[in-house]
């Protein structure tokens, strides 16, 4: 039983010191992941302007053919 203890004890110290880096790690790379969240952002609004453009060139194009037919 002592020896149970002793390796669970033991198990416990290692996780908590893998724990430990693990946040030091998250800590590190914050100002990494927040750039990385700004440029997927701004991607995002690129992208909606380009399926935005898609959706909307054909139907601009025959409005303003007919419009301009019209003069």
């Amino acid at each position: 039983m002592k020896d149970l203890l002793g390796r669970l004890e033991k198990h416990e110290a290692e996780c908590s010191l893998r724990y430990q880096r693990i946040e030091e790690k998250l800590a590190e790379n914050s100002d990494a992941m927040e750039k990385m969240d700004k440029k997927i952002d701004k991607f995002d609004g690129r992208l909606w302007a380009i399926v935005f453009a898609v959706l909307l060139g054909p139907a601009l194009t025959i409005l303003l053919t007919k419009l301009l037919g019209a003069l």
